[in-house]
């Protein structure tokens, strides 16, 4: 967009001077991820098994990328390595693998559970996967052990089998024995369901991906309630689950909207509500990963749009869809303008998550999001949604 060109927001309304500096608006934005991942924390689940039965495919296939380790490419402590994904809300303990028929590490392994969670800081344990090949015939005497030592360190182990073969939702019958021959065996795991999963689909086989939703909601359910949330926010085959956590923050923020427009507001003190808008912009990017956070960061054009769309141009644009309202802003208006600017924004940023919108250049963004908080902006204020209770 050039200087000359209007912003699709203003309409035909002269563009006016922009609220916050730039520098306010990212300060904003910043403050609002930060304070997000202070209320997510970080979940740290831990994978042990054999060597080869692909711990780390299936990490990968649930969750975002985990591979931003903080021991600078070397173990955190011997036997095992941490990593931590970009934004900090999930953490995964890969204990080092050890190879079948070959007597696992229990006293490596039981010293380094018991000295991460004595430590009881960011890095402890909340969930374990101890993880089999379903192609695999046995349950070791040493794994046993193993699971009876994470149990012991207050660590609830869920049992996983990787590399299911399933078709058409079917699963192949030695599978589904073994898994059900390990739930007899009373391992002490605890989910007594043994959960088939396949992280990779095999096209060559005619084999699907498998078994990932269930063992997330099992891994969710058994994870203290405090960090429940970071794990729906790290974890990346739940679109549903990422936005009921946005939608609670937007309609916070609608709430908080609304309060400060108790006293109407005048088109030229909208400004007021910017940084509430642009906060909740910097949580629900949390929840959808880094990427446009750090767009948002380095481009001026992208933070000039997002200021523009919170500010008294964006205003005077929106009051307009409501006759009768003038130049003011009430506490009915602000509530729902920054619903509708929010939910707009998660729309936005689940397509770029997806894939189904690329933030490459600045009209890109601006055809993705004007229409639509326009529209909801007017669906809500007209009553087609009940913006307090959505």
């Amino acid at each position: 967009m050039t200087d000359n060109e209007s912003s699709p927001m203003q309409g035909d309304e002269h563009v006016q001077e922009m609220d916050l500096t730039e520098e306010q608006g990212r300060q904003a934005f910043a403050d609002g991820y930060d304070e997000a991942l202070d209320q997510l924390g970080r979940f740290n689940l831990a994978i042990v098994g054999d060597t080869g039965v692909g711990k780390s495919s299936l990490v990968n296939a649930i969750f975002d990328d985990t591979r931003a380790e903080t021991g600078m490419g070397r173990p955190v402590t011997k036997g095992a390595n941490y990593y931590v994904n970009d934004p900090g809300t999930l953490g995964v303990w890969d204990f080092e693998g050890f190879e079948h028929g070959s007597k696992p590490p229990v006293e490596l392994l039981t010293k380094r559970v018991k000295e991460i969670q004595k430590a009881n800081d960011s890095r402890v344990i909340h969930v374990a996967w101890f993880v089999w090949n379903a192609s695999s015939d046995r349950v070791t005497d040493g794994h046993r052990t193993l699971i009876e030592k994470l149990r012991e360190a207050g660590i609830p182990v869920i049992g996983v089998l990787t590399k299911a073969e399933a078709r058409n939702g079917a699963v192949k019958p030695e599978h589904l024995a073994f898994a059900s021959w390990i739930e007899g065996e009373n391992l002490g795991l605890a989910d007594p369901r043994i959960y088939l999963t396949a992280a990779i689909e095999d096209s060559w086989g005619g084999y699907e991906r498998y078994g990932l939703q269930e063992l997330l909601d099992a891994t969710i359910s058994l994870a203290p309630s405090a960090v429940q949330d970071a794990a729906r926010a790290a974890q990346r085959i739940d679109l549903k689950s990422k936005a009921v956590l946005a939608r609670h923050w937007i309609t916070g923020a609608a709430s908080t909207a609304a309060g400060i427009a108790g006293t109407p507001l005048p088109i030229a003190s909208a400004a007021a509500l910017a940084p509430v808008q642009l906060s909740l912009f910097g949580k629900i990017s949390t929840i959808y990963g880094s990427n446009l956070r750090s767009t948002l960061g380095s481009s001026s054009a992208l933070l000039q749009f997002a200021l523009q769309v919170t500010g008294k141009a964006a205003a005077q644009s929106l009051v307009k869809l409501v006759p009768g309202v003038g130049q003011v802003v009430n506490a009915t208006v602000a509530g729902v303008w920054t619903l509708a600017a929010g939910e707009a924004w998660r729309m936005m940023n689940e397509k770029i998550y997806t894939g189904a919108l690329k933030p490459d250049t600045i009209e890109n963004v601006w055809a993705a999001y004007i229409p639509v908080v326009k529209q909801l902006f007017s669906q809500y204020l007209h009553g087609a949604v009940d913006w307090q209770q959505s």
